[in-house]
């Protein structure tokens, strides 16, 4: 008896070999290399600011509390200013 692998199966715990089936979320991971991803500016948006935010808590991680309290704003600005900078160098090469 044979089966097919990329057939969706129903029930609890259920999977599929495309998570993003009939999905409008972003893909990740196994994009074809002759098919570069286009960002909507609500979607770049979004990503940016889930980007930011991790690099805010990556950093709050490594420091006490009064020198987050102290350091916050300045390391929020420059996490900005290199992703600013990195976005416009992949836009210029229209890699979004």
């Amino acid at each position: 008896m044979s089966t097919n692998k990329n057939a969706r199966q129903d029930g609890p715990g259920a999977t599929s070999t495309s998570w993003n089936e009939g999905s409008s979320a972003p893909r990740t991971g196994t994009q074809s290399q002759h098919k570069p991803r286009r960002w909507t500016p609500q979607s770049l948006h979004a990503h940016v600011e889930r980007l930011i935010d991790r690099e805010l808590e990556r950093c709050r991680a490594c420091m006490s509390e009064p020198d987050w309290i102290e350091h916050r704003e300045w390391i929020e600005e420059h996490a900005r200013a290199c992703l600013k900078q990195e976005l416009e160098k992949r836009a210029a090469r229209g890699a979004l």
